[in-house]
């Protein structure tokens, strides 16, 4: 999207999104490039996009830096643990997450999700590409 919105190559497009190093300042410096450089639908639509984008990513960044539990009886994930950063002024909690059929479900959702959001993404980067030069 971003080489989209600044009509740059996709490679420089690249060196300017991962020039953050967080996924946080990653989001923060496109919904900078979309409020300064997009209008009307196309604005809408990106921020609308980044928007559906934080749920998701959300439970992705949990699972990948939780720490799993594992059953020593059947070798199956049975939970997860990971630092609740959402605490104001605390130091960051602990919480556990079973791994039922509830949390495999969330996964699915999420991926679910996500598939539409790449869809939706693909579909504005064709009226990116398409828009006047003037804005």
């Amino acid at each position: 999207m971003i080489a989209m919105i600044l009509r740059v190559s996709q490679a420089n497009g690249d060196v300017i999104f991962f020039s953050q190093s967080s996924h946080y300042g990653r989001m923060k410096l496109l919904n900078a490039l979309i409020n300064t450089n997009l209008q009307g639908d196309l604005k809408d639509r990106s921020l609308a996009i980044i928007k559906r984008f934080k749920a998701p990513t959300r439970l992705r960044n949990e699972l990948a830096h939780a720490e799993w539990v594992i059953d020593q009886g059947t070798g199956h994930y049975i939970a997860t643990v990971s630092a609740n950063l959402d605490t104001v002024d605390q130091k960051p909690l602990l919480e556990t997450k079973a791994f039922d059929k509830g949390r495999i479900n969330e996964i699915d959702q999420a991926c679910r999700v996500l598939s539409k959001i790449v869809n939706d993404i693909i579909d504005l980067n064709e009226d990116l590409r398409k828009r006047p030069l003037s804005e």
